[in-house]
C-alpha cells in the first residue's frame, strides 16, 4: 500500500472440522484401528476434539497408544506431544506418500515382532 499497490485480502480457503466428524475416533477408541496417520497439527487437533465430542477421548487416546501412529513432520508431531499422543513414525520427507509408507512399514515390523 505504501508503495501504491492494491491490496485485496482474499479467503481462499477454510480448515474446518466436518459436521459429523469423529468416526475414525470412535474406531480407535473401540481398539479397530492398528494405525493412524496426522496429516498435519489441525488433524490432530481435529481428532482429539471429535473424541471429547463423542465421549470417548480417554479410550481414544488409550487407542493410539496401542497404534501405530505416523505424522507428516516434526511440527505435527510436536503437536502431537504438546497433545499427549506419542508418535511411532515421522517420515524423511514431509509428503502423504512418504508418511503412508512409513506407517505400513512400521506396520509390518509391528506384525513380524509378533509373529
Amino acid at each position: 500500500r505504501e508503495a501504491g499497490a492494491v491490496v485485496t485480502e482474499a479467503v481462499l480457503y477454510r480448515l474446518a472440522r466436518p459436521a459429523g466428524a469423529g468416526d475414525s475416533a470412535e474406531l480407535v477408541a473401540a481398539g479397530d484401528l492398528d494405525a493412524v496417520a496426522f496429516t498435519s497439527s489441525l488433524t490432530v487437533d481435529n481428532f482429539l476434539a471429535a473424541a471429547a465430542d463423542r465421549g470417548v477421548e480417554d479410550a481414544a487416546r488409550a487407542g493410539l497408544a496401542d497404534a501405530v501412529v505416523g505424522v507428516i513432520g516434526p511440527p505435527t508431531a510436536e503437536t502431537a506431544a504438546e497433545r499427549g499422543v506419542d508418535v511411532d513414525v515421522v517420515p524423511d520427507e514431509a509428503a502423504f506418500e512418504a508418511l503412508a509408507t512409513a506407517v505400513v512399514d512400521a506396520l509390518d515390523e509391528t506384525a513380524a515382532r509378533h509373529d
